[in-house]
């Protein structure tokens, strides 16, 4: 607008000088010493210097009229306080006494998080609380007219996006995660261990949908993660989960020990009555008591006519000699 009427300015000089100049009067005049005196500019060259101030002035004019939108912006037509179009990337004609604002329409990321205390507050089915972990992603859509996000979201000092991510998405976000979590209850795994509640990747997508369905129209929300370790429970339900997890765990590991106790007394007894019967399970036996006896050093308990070959006896270990 400035520079448009700058233009307006400098075409009403050069208009003025172009008639001072055709009707200006050429004829010689004559001076105290009775000498005739011309003027020091002609009319040709006044004219030209009016042309020329008019041409600039058309200049200003043309380069203040076109515009040009980067990749991932969308500008506003704004003509005196009113949105009047909306532009996508590349050059454009507007009109000289009209502005364009520039909204960025790169992907903005709200995270927020419990290690910076700026988590989202839910309160749970079973009327406990819990703090949410999130990461949002979303942009204004450059190809929707944005016109109305611009006359209802540019503030005082015309940061749409700011303002837009603060009371629009933010709002929505909270919103959504609380209507989604109000059906969410992660005790019921105490009375009924097989009843699956969602998982956080699908309490995300269902907040997101919820999202996408009440923000304002321009307004593209792309993603919603809940990390797997996100929902951070009040002290009282943690701790009943923590105990509940335990129990399982005690129960796993008693479940297991009887596994393993019947297999060692199913082994135990296939041993013993294979022992007595099989030459080779005998023979096997004596071989593992040598063993065992030379890593106690004590194979000088044994009598001296000793062996594993066929027809021997079990050996008794007898004291050690001199004792």
């Amino acid at each position: 607008m400035a520079a448009f009427i700058f233009a307006m300015i400098i075409l009403l000089v050069g208009l003025l000088g172009l008639v001072a100049a055709m009707v200006m009067d050429l004829s010689p005049k004559i001076n105290k010493r009775g000498l005739p005196e011309r003027p020091l500019v002609g009319r040709g060259v006044a004219m030209t210097i009016a042309i020329g101030i008019m041409a600039l002035a058309g200049l200003i004019v043309f380069f203040d009229s076109y515009v040009i939108i980067p990749a991932r912006n969308v500008g506003i037509v704004n003509t005196f306080g009113k949105a009047e179009a909306t532009l996508d990337n590349g050059w454009h004609w507007v009109k000289p006494w009209s502005s364009v604002d520039h909204l960025d329409a790169t992907v903005q990321n709200i995270n927020l998080d419990s290690d910076t205390k700026n988590c989202i507050a839910v309160r749970l089915q079973n009327q406990t609380t819990a703090c949410i972990d999130v990461t949002l992603q979303w942009n204004i859509d450059q190809h929707a007219n944005a016109n109305v996000l611009w006359q209802n979201y540019r503030g005082t000092d015309g940061n749409v996006v700011a303002h837009v991510g603060k009371n629009v998405v933010e709002r929505e976000l909270t919103r959504a995660l609380g209507n989604v979590f109000t059906n969410y209850n992660p005790l019921v795994v105490l009375s009924d261990p097989n009843n699956k509640q969602p998982t956080a990747d699908e309490l995300a997508k269902q907040a997101l949908e919820q999202m996408r369905q009440f923000v304002d129209p321009g307004i593209d929300v792309t993603s919603l993660l809940v990390p797997t370790g996100g929902i951070h429970y009040d002290d009282v339900t943690q701790q009943k989960l923590n105990a509940f997890a335990q129990a399982l765990a005690d129960t796993q590991i008693a479940i297991q020990n009887k596994l393993t106790a019947e297999q060692q007394k199913l082994a135990n007894d296939l041993l013993a009555a294979t022992s007595s019967n099989d030459a080779g399970v005998k023979y096997q036996n004596c071989l593992n008591l040598i063993k065992e006896l030379a890593a106690k050093n004590q194979l000088q308990n044994l009598p001296q006519t000793f062996n594993c070959g066929e027809g021997s006896t079990t050996p008794v270990i007898l004291s050690a000699r001199g004792n």
